[in-house]
């Protein structure tokens, strides 16, 4: 759900005090969803994947699907692990612990490109 629809929505809980559940495959390490999942907000989260759930989906019918398909995109819609944003330079991790580490950014220099 793009975030503007979901601020949108807002109005329609405030005054009920409703309750608010969101659902969702893992998807990209970006945007509205992934904000929510690992913010700290005061949210209860709840995480099932596919492989604990037996009796919806059998080990072999999960088997064929991740035969089927690339191992990041299988993981994220059946294990619920967040891709890496495509296109980026360096993965989200090397980010995070760049960032955390306190090492500073500087750009770089492709070509006639700087980063």
């Amino acid at each position: 759900m793009p975030s503007g629809v979901y601020y949108q929505l807002q109005g329609s809980t405030v005054r009920t005090a409703g309750e608010e559940i969101l659902l969702s495959t893992a998807g990209f390490r970006d945007g509205f969803f992934y904000d929510v999942w690992s913010g700290e907000e005061d949210w209860h989260r709840v995480q099932i994947r596919s492989d604990e759930m037996p009796h919806h989906i059998s080990p072999e019918q999960l088997e064929r699907r991740r035969l089927r398909m690339p191992r990041e995109f299988f993981e994220a819609e059946y294990l619920c692990k967040f891709l890496e944003t495509t296109g980026s330079l360096f993965g989200y991790d090397s980010i995070q612990a760049a960032l955390v580490a306190g090492e500073s950014v500087q750009t770089i220099e492709i070509g006639d490109d700087e980063w």
